[in-house]
């Protein structure tokens, strides 16, 4: 629905972003949070432009939910998905996978 994807640019601008973040992760529990996310957008019916997102969101989400495997994981798909060219998204799972490697 158009509501879920309004709350979309909620996880977009505070995730992606960075926007707040702090607060916005204190406002639910990490398990909430995942749960929240995977129940909003069902990972088989996203649009295929938002999927890099989406995996950068969820990662983020697994990590704090103390997911380090998960997390690793879909940090490593948003590096295969876009490639090594360096943006926010590939630099941030690069940053993620050297931290989770440790």
């Amino acid at each position: 629905s158009s509501d879920t994807w309004r709350l979309w640019n909620i996880y977009y601008f505070r995730l992606i972003s960075g926007r707040d973040k702090p607060q916005f992760l204190s406002a639910l529990s990490a398990a909430d949070h995942l749960a929240t996310f995977r129940w909003l957008y069902p990972e088989g019916q996203l649009p295929k432009d938002k999927y890099p997102l989406y995996l950068y969101i969820l990662a983020q989400l697994q990590e704090l939910n103390g997911d380090r495997a998960d997390a690793l994981a879909s940090y490593r798909r948003v590096r295969s998905e876009l490639g090594s060219n360096p943006n926010r998204l590939v630099d941030g799972a690069n940053a993620a996978i050297a931290r989770l490697s440790k």
